[in-house]
């Protein structure tokens, strides 16, 4: 019961229709709308919608939200999953879902680092 309370949906544009959905059902590809107070589901691209601020500081230590889009460069439109939304409302382009994302992989790496080799032991 708790799993189901802690889920987070979104609304999705998919085959032309608008439903909301768990952000774990997201692929690449989905256009989703987000706005201040949302985490950014997955990674992508800013559409449209407002000039958004977004907290980037769980995943950069950013202190200052950054604005999007800065400019017309992908680059500059960028939305990273597990940032907060402070400030406007958007729609954005999934790209990358789960593993996949910036913090996805950056988890992985720190769950390989763990299993890295083992130390060497004295020897006698």
């Amino acid at each position: 019961a708790l799993k189901n309370e802690l889920r987070q949906y979104v609304s999705v544009l998919r085959d032309g229709k608008v439903s909301s959905i768990d952000i774990a059902e997201l692929v690449p590809g989905d256009i989703v709308a987000i706005r201040g107070g949302q985490a950014v589901p997955a990674d992508g691209i800013w559409l449209d919608g407002d000039i958004v601020k977004v907290d980037t500081a769980a995943l950069t230590g950013e202190p200052i939200a950054r604005t999007i889009p800065k400019n017309d460069h992908d680059q500059g439109k960028k939305l990273l999953a597990g940032c907060i939304l402070v400030q406007g409302e958007c729609r954005m382009l999934i790209q990358a879902t789960g593993k996949q994302t910036q913090v996805g992989q950056a988890t992985e790496m720190v769950a390989n680092a763990k299993k890295g080799p083992k130390p060497i032991g004295r020897f006698e």
